[in-house]
């Protein structure tokens, strides 16, 4: 887990970059989770996901409330055999030459992306190969020379019953009453 940190300025040309996930091995496999983040002005891919050596379980990656910003590609991922699932949410993805996400592999890469903005890349999203890459139909494109597509169907979100069980929690702790700006009333807002 890294949280709160900067990778920047790492490199030079095509040998420069950010973040490297890539385990090697007949047990390699890798549990990454980045909370605020921020990946920014590396030369060339912000943040490399790859299974190339890799015979082991495979490699899942957290991206959350994270900033990347710049270089050639945003996040890309590089699967050859095992697994490989990357989760980006409530992410800013920024103001790079080539794409903001770019898969190449089969139906076992997959990466989702929820409540994040994908802006000032040449193309917000490439696949290859068979590989997937999810919306919860929750996410901005702006200024992209290219959308791109996520692969149909979007996933449903899933709020509804997790903010009804806080809001009946909340009813016996702060009545509707409660004055505004208190932190509890808030909540139960949002629950309703």
């Amino acid at each position: 887990t890294v949280t709160n940190s900067t990778i920047d300025d790492n490199g030079t040309g095509a040998t420069g970059g950010g973040l490297l996930i890539q385990p090697s091995g007949a047990g390699g496999n890798g549990r990454v989770t980045l909370r605020n983040v921020w990946v920014q002005n590396n030369p060339n891919k912000q943040i490399r996901v790859d299974t190339t050596g890799n015979t082991g379980a495979g490699i899942s990656l957290f991206v959350e409330d994270s900033q990347i910003v710049g270089g050639t590609n945003g996040i890309n991922v590089n699967q050859t055999t095992p697994a490989v699932t990357v989760v980006v949410d409530d992410s800013f993805l920024a103001l790079g030459s080539g794409s903001g996400i770019v898969t190449a592999g089969n139906a076992s890469a997959r990466v989702r992306v929820s409540n994040s903005t994908i802006t000032a890349w040449a193309t917000a999203l490439t696949q290859g190969g068979t590989s997937i890459i999810n919306t919860y139909a929750n996410n901005r494109f702006e200024g992209n020379g290219a959308v791109g597509t996520f692969t149909t169907p979007a996933i449903g979100e899933q709020k509804a019953a997790a903010c009804g069980s806080w809001r009946r929690r909340l009813s016996a702790v702060a009545p509707r009453s409660a004055p505004p700006g208190d932190r509890r009333q808030t909540v139960e807002s949002f629950a309703t």
